[in-house]
């Protein structure tokens, strides 16, 4: 149903549009139609009177379809804002985002590493965080204790959450790496033949290699 602004220049025709406006609208509306402050229509519910379903759309076609059954369809993106409003039903979908962060690789004790592209991935969706790429190392400052890489977000702690972790060109021997994640790092490990988890720290690399990363974690 199509509804034109009205060609009006005086309040009784505008009265007029109106009226013939809720005649339009009654039989597609259940309970009640209230014109709030004479621009906005207030309504509290709207039913589509076929099985083509409910269409908001605009110029373009752009928007939402609702068709029988409940299903949604949208012709367009669905935004989310800027600052998350989280919900606590775990049934509610609350945030989305994606985009990029600046890695950076610290060591437990003290000191970091240099970082020659430190872009790193990462896509969110509600408190699952899923993030990805690699890292080229070419320095260091002094580094002491288990290496640590940077979150985009900060991760839940009360729950263990490993991730894919992979290094190239350390000039050592680091066996069967893994990454676990916890509040704003990921910390590095690795796991012997006879299950024995150790950290992997500055010994076990040199000034230049590659760290891959790939997995997700609860924020």
């Amino acid at each position: 149903m199509q509804i034109q602004q009205p060609p009006v220049t005086n309040i009784p025709e505008l009265d007029t549009w109106l009226q013939r406006l809720t005649e339009q609208l009654s039989d597609n509306i259940s309970d009640s139609v209230a014109f709030a402050d004479g621009k906005h229509i207030s309504i509290d519910k709207v039913r589509a009177r076929n099985g083509d379903g409910l269409k908001l759309e605009d110029d373009g076609g752009n928007g939402i379809e609702i068709v029988d059954g409940g299903k949604i369809n949208i012709y367009g993106q669905i935004g989310f804002p800027a600052t998350q409003v989280p919900s606590a039903d775990p049934n509610t979908l609350d945030d989305y985002e994606e985009g990029t962060w600046e890695a950076t690789l610290t060591c437990a004790t003290s000191g970091s590493y240099t970082i020659e592209d430190p872009t790193l991935y990462y896509r969110k969706i509600g408190a699952l965080v899923f993030v990805q790429g690699r890292i080229q190392i070419t320095g260091e400052n002094a580094p002491s204790g288990q290496l640590r890489i940077s979150t985009p977000f900060y991760a839940s702690t009360s729950i263990v959450q490993p991730v894919m972790i992979r290094i190239e060109g350390h000039g050592g021997t680091i066996v069967d790496p893994f990454g676990t994640v916890g509040g704003d790092y990921i910390a590095l490990f690795q796991m012997a033949d006879n299950g024995t988890r150790t950290s992997i720290t500055e010994a076990s690399v040199d000034t230049d290699f590659y760290i891959y990363l790939g997995g997700s974690f609860v924020v």
